[in-house]
């Protein structure tokens, strides 16, 4: 038996009263739930004289026990056993009574729903390589079973649009469940009617604005919070500062730095920075909820030291790290802690890749770049390596970071996020012992450049289950194109929306109307025992002071000047017992002339 690594449930009573009644061999009132009624048949031909086949040897491809395994939920971890039938998770618990047929795996296992990724998204001048079968194909591989992937509308349609193709894509190529948030450039009145459309018609609870491609400014930005806020949609912003990078642009351009170490520098921390204070301030200030999304700066929320970037000789070497916000170094260790200790809430890949063809369309330009590098193949077990393995996170908060709290987010919850009864059979089996070597030699991307390359990692996905289906068994893919399906995702999630109303009634307590009455509103001072100063009156009160009109002194004529020489108490015909009329006369600003007092003269 394998060490559990980490899985999602609450056990229920509900669940429990199930086992009960299985157990004493009951009929459940619930068809669907009940996997013992395998006496009960059905005639496949209305001839009396036809074979009649038991409903569960029917449905035995579509069950599923995993047994012997640890559960590890974000809130605990139990010993039990799940019953998979029809796509569902049917029952947890010990000691199972489960129908015939039923395929058995000794293992343990965790659901890992994936939260950010671009599969088939258009650039500037190109498109990711990776599609949507290959994508999700390589999301499995590391145990991931749901995407979110962001909608890029073009210049030229709409919102809904855009999500329309981009939901004809997923359809035909997916192998997992997806759902989608949509960027955001610019907002009038007509994307807010569309946006209100997407919400309460399509589906989409989730909007997304990059400040550095954005206009608008603050303004902007002010006004999708406002309007997210209302539709119940969660706005995520990739905070760098717009200004700060074309300030920096100019700068590394006139230099000559046109290579790839050009964009570390353009997109210094300090935009990154910028740009978090900026947009945490307003949410903050103007009490909206805000997803901050791709951080990579371990300060990005205060003012930091510029760092050096590590710059690479390899063109190609370093165009393949090229992303948005560039990589940090030595940041893993603090974005790691800060998701130990719940200053950050999800882990996501930023999937979006591109070959060394694509790359070179900034070969000679470092702007003409597309951004993106590689992650939904190796984000788990990179996480559970260098997070869990050493001991900065516990697995129950590896579930939180990268399935509960996604879940939450995106209002999928319980569906999704959790091992329980009547959840998505979405199930991991994680090996904490299995060791796994990135390399694009072996990755499932169509990209040629893996950035995790060489790295070695303790800890990966046996088998995984999407839907009920096994996707994954020791090392072999066998995924079903178009097996996935959309998942709309309602408005107004309470992990967000529940913390909004309860800081919105904190604010209305302090900003209450103080009640005033008429000797409250009285201008005059109070008594001072008892006694009223005579002064005190209303019409004594000095109004606004009368403007001073100034006018210039008039310039004394010189010869009305009385200034004498023998006035000067350095002349020696001046008795010096008798003080003079006039001991330091205005007129006289020098004593002694340069270099000394001199015989003679006006001296």
């Amino acid at each position: 038996m394998h060490e559990i690594s980490a899985v999602h449930f609450s056990k229920s009573p509900q669940t429990l009263e199930h086992n009960k009644n299985f157990q004493r061999g009951e009929r459940d009132s619930t068809e669907s739930l009940n996997p013992l009624q395998s006496t009960s048949t059905i005639s496949l031909h209305h001839d009396a004289s036809s074979k009649k086949v038991p409903i569960h040897l029917q449905s035995a491809a579509n069950r599923l026990l995993i047994k012997n395994g640890s559960i590890v939920n974000e809130d605990g971890v139990s010993q039990q056993d799940i019953y998979v039938e029809e796509g569902m998770i049917k029952l947890i618990g010990n000691h199972l009574i489960i129908p015939g047929g039923t395929r058995i795996i000794d293992a343990m296992g965790k659901m890992y729903p994936f939260y950010r990724v671009h599969f088939q998204s258009p650039n500037a001048s190109t498109q990711t390589i990776d599609d949507y079968y290959r994508g999700t194909k390589a999301a499995i591989n590391d145990g991931t079973t749901t995407v979110v992937d962001c909608v890029v509308p073009s210049e030229d349609e709409t919102l809904i649009e855009s999500l329309k193709k981009w939901k004809a894509w997923a359809e035909e190529k997916s192998c997992c469940d997806y759902a989608f948030k949509i960027k955001l450039n610019s907002l009038n009145e007509s994307k807010k009617v569309e946006m209100e459309s997407l919400v309460k018609e399509h589906g989409v609870n989730a909007f997304f604005v990059s400040m550095k491609d954005a206009e608008g400014g603050d303004a902007f930005l002010i006004d999708a919070m406002e309007t997210c806020t209302k539709l119940g949609a969660l706005l995520q912003v990739q905070c760098e500062s717009r200004e700060l990078i074309a300030f920096n642009e100019k700068k590394v351009i006139e230099k000559g730095i046109k290579g790839p170490e050009g964009y570390s520098l353009v997109h210094s921390e300090f935009t990154e920075t910028e740009g978090t204070m900026r947009a945490t301030t307003l949410s903050s200030q103007l009490n909206f909820p805000l997803y901050v999304a791709n951080i990579m700066s371990p300060e990005a929320a205060k003012i930091v030291a510029s760092k050096k970037q590590k710059r690479s000789k390899s063109w190609r070497h370093a165009a393949a790290h090229v992303c948005s916000p560039p990589l940090r170094c030595g940041a893993s260790d603090d974005l790691c802690q800060g998701l130990a200790d719940g200053s950050l809430d999800v882990i996501a890949s930023q999937h979006s890749t591109f070959n060394y063809k694509q790359k070179a369309l900034g070969k000679n330009d470092f702007r003409e770049i597309p951004e993106g590098v590689n992650g939904a193949e190796s984000r788990m077990s990179l996480l559970w390596d260098k997070c869990v393995k050493n001991g900065s996170m516990t697995p129950c908060q590896f579930v939180a970071v990268t399935s509960s709290t996604p879940a939450k987010i995106l209002n999928l919850y319980p569906d999704k996020g959790c091992i329980a009864v009547g959840s998505d059979a979405d199930i991991v089996i994680w090996d904490p012992e299995q060791v796994k070597i990135n390399s694009a030699q072996t990755h499932l991307l169509k990209t040629d450049f893996n950035i995790f390359e060489g790295i070695e990692t303790k800890g990966s996905a046996e088998f995984v289950v999407c839907g009920g289906r096994i996707m994954l068994e020791d090392g072999n893919l066998r995924v079903m194109q178009g097996y996935g399906k959309y998942l709309p995702c309602n408005p107004f999630p309470s992990i967000v929306f529940d913390k909004l109303k309860e800081r919105e009634s904190q604010l209305n307590l302090n900003f209450e109307p103080v009640e005033r009455s008429v000797e409250d509103m009285n201008a005059l001072p109070p008594k001072l025992n008892g006694i009223q100063d005579e002064d005190d009156n209303e019409e004594d009160i000095p109004g606004p002071p009368t403007p001073v009109q100034t006018h210039p002194a008039p310039v004394p004529s010189q010869h009305e000047s009385n200034f004498n020489l023998n006035s000067h108490p350095n002349n020696p015909d001046v008795d010096v017992g008798q003080a003079p009329a006039n001991p330091r006369a205005p007129t006289v600003r020098v004593r002694e002339p340069p270099g000394g007092q001199s015989c003679g003269g006006f001296w």
